[in-house]
């Protein structure tokens, strides 16, 4: 039995979701759907990113609106396009057998005529992000008038990216009989203050604990020198086989150095940023679902909305500036049942910060060394072995084995394997040496962090709070600029 038909849905709904799969419904769809279906009261709901809110407030929404009108009933407001394009799509499949629903996702950087004109044709459920849609209301091409429902998703991160004044204003322009539904993973200052000036008693129900991280995912750290940041990271993707993650990053001239640097040492990687046209972010995100790439660089803004249930890591490659992100990063793994790993490169310096992440999230964050160049080593030869005894017989080559055989005739069993070894291994043998710390190793104040490009940067300035060792080579070819600089300043005086 579907145990969706025990939630008050509707058959033809029931029937869709069984037709796509889902037998047992999430914790937050479980406790919101007959909330939403019974009660004519607002609605707020607490769960963390990748639990299953947009059906918990989709599937009402199709058995609630009425198909008959032509009017726009239900507004769903995200805070990216990307998530509104989720949105759309995933109501529209659980529309299956229901073809008189019509929807529609508005953003910013699509065409906005087009907009306009499939709104004019009739529209029953518009998820929009905030700015596109106060758009479409200032040239009167979206009417408000008859909404009943109104749904607030990720209401924390559109306060975050500072969507405030546009969420105010489409609110105070819809009929006040609506129902108010906001959905959020954590519940801030400013989510509270949209409850207590536009919800009236409100239902709220919390899956988890409030502001909690999920538990399917381990959450660790380790120190890294800002100089070596990219290194650090290299070496954790190097020990991982089939790693899918994403790497988070504070700006976008991060993401593009990050993934650039990454792709030269023979990743599959590419950034994500809002430097990017629509139509490139969506090949991006085609290419990184389909798994061309496996590795993808994002900030936090563009990575909203990203509906990937295998990812297994998640990389911070700063702390955010806001702590609250950190929720929604992490969020991006351990989905559907799924464990996942975040791993933040922090300075030594941050572990205060580290602290008070660990109160916010109410979970351990464990401190993991840097994987040794032998660890790496060592992990990469077992996979090898594993590969050589998976792999398959090919008829044209069994003919070429016999040339092959005189071909290294010359060479020892041991010999030949050694050097396969040391051919697999090419790539990894150019890890460099990294300065280690322990877990004991902090500083006082936050300092240091930040940081751009292969290098890391540290501080505000982008420069290292180490001194130089001598050894690493970023350090020697700045102070070689340094002293060519010198030179020629001196020469200017000598001759003036």
């Amino acid at each position: 039995m579907n145990k969706f038909e025990g939630l008050g849905l509707s058959q033809p709904t029931v029937k869709a979701v069984a037709a796509l799969g889902f037998e047992e419904p999430t914790l937050i769809q479980e406790k919101a759907i007959p909330l939403l279906l019974e009660n004519k009261k607002d609605f707020i709901g607490l769960a963390q990113t990748g639990t299953g809110k947009t059906a918990a407030f989709g599937l009402p929404l199709m058995d609630l609106v009425d198909t008959d009108s032509p009017n726009v009933q239900a507004l769903i407001l995200a805070p990216t396009r990307e998530l509104c394009m989720q949105i759309s799509k995933q109501i529209e499949a659980f529309a299956k057998f229901d073809k008189k629903l019509k929807t529609l996702a508005v953003y910013g950087g699509a065409d906005i005529v087009r907009q306009i004109k499939t709104l004019k044709k009739g529209v029953h459920i518009i998820a929009a992000t905030p700015g596109r849609l106060r758009d479409l209301i200032k040239r009167r091409a979206a009417n408000l008038e008859d909404i009943q429902f109104m749904v607030l998703d990720e209401a924390d991160e559109m306060l975050n990216m500072g969507f405030r004044e546009e969420i105010d204003e489409i609110l105070e322009g819809t009929p006040e009989s609506k129902r108010v539904w906001l959905f959020s993973a954590t519940m801030s200052k400013d989510v509270r203050r949209i409850t207590k000036n536009y919800m009236t008693n409100p239902d709220e129900i919390t899956v988890g604990q409030e502001n909690a991280a999920n538990l399917d995912i381990t959450h660790t750290y380790t120190l890294v020198r800002p100089r070596e940041r990219y290194e650090v990271l290299k070496r954790f993707i190097s020990a991982e086989q089939g790693l899918y993650g994403i790497v988070f990053c504070r700006t976008r001239r991060d993401t593009v150095d990050v993934a650039r640097d990454l792709s030269f040492d023979g990743f599959k990687a590419e950034a994500l940023n809002g430097d990017l046209s629509q139509n490139a972010r969506d090949r991006v995100m085609e290419r990184f679902k389909r798994k061309n790439i496996n590795i993808l660089v994002a900030t936090d803004v563009a990575a909203r909305g990203i509906d990937v249930d295998e990812i297994s890591h998640v990389f911070h490659y700063n702390i955010p500036e806001d702590i609250n992100f950190y929720t929604h990063r992490s969020g991006r793994t351990g989905r559907a049942g799924k464990k996942g790993f975040s791993i933040i490169l922090a300075h030594p310096k941050d572990k205060r910060i580290l602290r008070s992440l660990e109160n916010r999230i109410n979970a351990p964050i464990q401190f993991v060394d840097v994987p040794s160049r032998k660890a790496i080593f060592a992990k990469k030869l077992n996979n090898l072995v594993d590969d050589i005894k998976r792999a398959k017989p090919i008829r044209e080559v069994e003919s070429l084995m016999d040339e092959l055989n005189e071909k290294t005739s010359n060479l020892s069993k041991e010999d030949l394997l050694r050097q396969i070894v040391f051919l697999t291994l090419e790539k990894e043998e150019k890890l460099v040496e990294i300065k280690k710390y322990s877990e004991s190793d902090s500083g006082g104040d936050r300092g240091g962090r930040g940081g751009r490009g292969r290098n890391g940067g540290g501080g505000r300035n982008g420069r290292s709070n180490f001194k130089s060792s001598g050894k690493n080579p970023f350090h020697k070819k700045k102070a070689r600029k340094k002293f060519e600089r010198s030179k020629k300043k001196n020469k200017k005086k000598a001759f003036s």
